[in-house]
């Protein structure tokens, strides 16, 4: 990684703690679920998808200008399109459970969080457009947001089927 790659990535590093924090209390709070171990691993995701894509994206601009309408720009989607994939296959179970349409909502949050980025880095915007100023801003607010909610669709369905399953304890043990 180059010196202003990596000086972007120190830059971004910090918009990054809140979803490591929640990323890993998901993981440590809700081990047993694997849907809570995707949605902790899709939160951890932006630590190793960006130094990525950030690499991919030097090698871009070395190589095109950024504003040339090339097919080729859509390397930069292999990190964040990447890892994700990796991951659904890996909890595929999980993933292609025909109830779990949490795991919808989280591929969605995803596909924007890297979407994002990529349309962000794709534009031939000048510096100071608000357009760029506002994806920037929600670009590094994304991981955050995506992170709360997977806290919050953990919360709901594991604590939800777990009272679930209690109950239906109860009601087989009484008759």
């Amino acid at each position: 990684m180059n010196t202003s790659n990596l000086s972007l990535y120190i830059e971004i590093l910090p918009w990054l703690i809140p979803s490591v924090v929640i990323g890993l209390f998901i993981l440590v709070k809700y081990r047993a679920s694997g849907f809570a171990k995707l949605a902790g691993l899709l939160s951890l995701k932006p630590l190793v998808a960006t130094p990525l894509f950030l690499l991919i994206l030097q090698w871009y601009q070395d190589h095109y200008t950024s504003c040339d309408p090339n097919p080729v720009y859509f390397i930069t989607a292999v990190p964040g399109l990447g890892i994700t994939f990796l991951l659904v296959l890996a909890f595929r179970n999980v993933a292609w459970e025909p109830v779990n349409k949490a795991v919808l909502v989280l591929l969605f949050l995803d596909t924007v969080r890297w979407g994002n980025s990529i349309l962000m880095f794709s534009s031939c915007f000048t510096i100071g457009d608000i357009t760029l100023v506002l994806q920037a801003y929600f670009g590094l607010a994304m991981p955050t947001i995506f992170a709360l909610v997977s806290f919050g669709l953990c919360r709901l369905m594991l604590h939800g089927k777990t009272n679930t399953k209690l109950v239906n304890v109860k009601d087989k043990g009484a008759s």
